[in-house]
């Protein structure tokens, strides 16, 4: 379940519970506030080996491969060049 469709059934919840315990207005105070989405910063895989130490293009790519790492391929077809958001890469070597 994604982060936002927690948060949707948050605000429904909060909603229902005002609506059956008072006259059915939801103060606004309750109501959790929505922060703005930070940009992901996106690795090429020669950017991804200068911030993990010892591991080689070959693992990387299979890492990729296998899923294990998340990406996005830009440009077209198979010669697309590969992204990896940094915050994926740093979470699976700290795990």
């Amino acid at each position: 379940m994604t982060q936002e469709r927690k948060t949707e059934l948050a605000k429904q919840l909060v909603a229902i519970i005002f609506e059956l315990t008072s006259a059915g207005e939801v103060p606004v105070d309750v109501m959790p506030e929505q922060q703005p989405k930070k940009p992901v910063e996106m690795l090429t895989l020669k950017e991804s080996l200068d911030i993990i130490p010892g591991l080689s293009m070959h693992t990387l790519r299979q890492l990729v491969l296998q899923g294990k790492i998340k990406s996005v391929r830009c440009g077209a077809g198979v010669r697309g060049k590969i992204l990896i958001a940094k915050n994926e890469l740093l979470s699976y070597f700290e795990s």
